[in-house]
């Protein structure tokens, strides 16, 4: 279904991206039913915050020869306690030093606006027509308000720490 009063080429390339396109998205989300919205580290840079490898490009790490990827293995615990910790710990500072970004209060309203918004479509049973998955770990949904019912931290949440040794299903948050 077309967003009303804008057409599909608005989209196809046809125009500027800064009218027509930024036009048809906005109606389509103000006039949807449902909405997904998914981010990950580019939403948030918009924070300050460093992405993927700029995270883990510290001299120490280098010297070690570990890369991003090491850095997230759980096994490194094991391996090499005080590069895990200090990895991680230094991730947790810079993400609780951080604040969530203007993005994250533009979509606590688009949230609000279509759960207040009467709607033929039936209501899921979270009882809330949106749903966030990110693949951030920095807490800035949650912080800036999200619903647990409505978020989905697909690689987990540095303000939840699970231990899976004794018992595999325990979170703390």
């Amino acid at each position: 279904m077309e967003p009303t009063g804008v057409t599909r080429s608005a989209i196809a390339g046809e125009h500027s991206p800064t009218t027509d396109t930024y036009r048809y998205a906005a109606r389509a989300i103000e006039e949807a039913d449902y909405l997904l919205v998914a981010t990950g580290a580019g939403f948030s840079a918009d924070s300050s915050l460093p992405v993927y490898d700029d995270i883990a490009a510290v001299p120490a790490y280098s010297r070690k020869g570990l890369t991003y990827s090491d850095l997230c293995r759980g096994s490194l615990l094991d391996d090499d306690p005080s590069a895990f910790y200090g990895f991680w710990g230094q991730c947790y500072n810079m993400y609780q030093d951080a604040s969530p970004h203007e993005g994250y209060a533009i979509l606590a309203r688009w949230f609000k606006r279509l759960n207040q918004r009467q709607s033929s479509a039936p209501l899921p049973a979270s009882g809330l027509r949106h749903f966030v998955y990110t693949s951030n770990v920095d807490g800035h949904h949650r912080r800036a308000g999200a619903e647990e019912a409505a978020l989905l931290e697909v690689h987990g949440c540095l303000d939840c720490w699970v231990c899976n040794a004794d018992q595999p299903n325990r979170t703390s948050h």
